[in-house]
């Protein structure tokens, strides 16, 4: 996943659906910090917040073991990804606009 790896310090918006019509499981969003190894076995992009959660680091998982595959769709904005019946989308968001004063 060395697409996920380019994008840290990007703000990005992570949804979870799965089923066939897909159903949206959750949305979450952040900042994409560097892959870890904390979560052994599984690769681990933590989402960066202004208030974090204290028992529980939010960010992305991947499972070797049951890895389905990933693709960078048209436009290079968003990395599909999939663990047996669970689809996970990471969107690349665009900076946040200064205001100016």
């Amino acid at each position: 996943m060395s697409a996920l790896d380019e994008w840290v310090g990007a703000r990005v918006s992570v949804r979870i659906a799965t089923g066939e019509p897909e159903a949206l499981l959750a949305v979450l969003s952040g900042r994409l910090g560097r892959r870890s190894d904390e979560k052994a076995p599984a690769q681990f992009w933590p989402l960066d917040e202004s208030d974090p959660p204290r028992l529980e680091r939010p960010g992305i998982y991947l499972h070797p073991e049951t890895f389905d595959g990933a693709r960078l769709h048209t436009g290079d904005f968003v990395i599909e990804f999939r663990h047996l019946s669970v689809t996970t989308n990471v969107r690349k968001l665009p900076p946040t606009p200064r205001l100016s004063k």
